[in-house]
C-alpha cells in the first residue's frame, strides 16, 4: 500500500513537471506579428461587441484604432532597430519629459474624438475598459520585472 501511495504521488510530481515545460510561449496576446489594420479591426470589433456601436461608429473608431496601431508599429519597429544596432540608450530627462508630453497630448486628443464619436453611456463604458487595460498593463509589467529580479 505505501509504494503504490509513492508511486502515485511520484506520478504527480512528474508530470506537473513535464506540464509545465511547454508554456514557455510569449504570454502576450501575439499582436507584434499582425498588421496594422489586422489590430485596428480586432479592437475596433472588440469595441463594437462591448460598446453596442453602430456601424457609423465603427468605421470612425476604426480609422482612430488604425492610426493608433500604425503609430504603435512605427514606435516598435524604431526600438527594435535601436537594439539591434546596439545604439540604445535611456532617455535624459528632457527626452523623457517630451515623450511622456507627446503621449499625453495623444491621449487627449484620443479621448477628445472618442468623446465625439460615442455617446455619454458609451463614452463612460469606453473609459472603464481602458482603465482596466491600463490596470492590467501594469500588473504584468509589475510581475515581469519581479520575475527578471528574481532571476539577478
Amino acid at each position: 500500500m505505501r509504494k503504490v501511495f509513492v508511486l502515485m504521488v511520484l506520478c504527480a510530481g512528474f508530470s506537473g513537471l513535464a506540464q509545465s515545460h511547454g508554456n514557455h510561449q510569449r504570454k502576450g496576446s501575439g499582436m507584434s506579428d499582425m498588421t496594422s489594420e489586422q489590430i485596428a479591426t480586432l479592437r475596433t470589433k472588440k469595441m463594437a461587441l462591448v460598446l453596442d456601436l453602430s456601424e457609423a461608429q465603427q468605421s470612425k473608431v476604426q480609422k482612430l484604432n488604425l492610426e493608433n496601431a500604425a503609430l504603435a508599429k512605427e514606435r516598435m519597429a524604431e526600438r527594435k532597430a535601436k537594439k539591434d544596432r546596439g545604439d540604445f540608450q535611456k532617455p535624459t530627462a528632457d527626452e523623457r519629459y517630451a515623450i511622456k508630453n507627446k503621449m499625453l497630448d495623444r491621449a487627449l486628443a484620443e479621448q477628445d474624438q472618442m468623446k465625439q464619436i460615442l455617446d455619454k453611456d458609451q463614452f463612460e463604458k469606453w473609459q472603464k475598459m481602458k482603465a482596466q487595460s491600463k490596470k492590467r498593463w501594469k500588473e504584468s509589467k509589475r510581475q515581469k520585472s519581479s520575475k527578471q529580479e528574481g532571476k539577478a
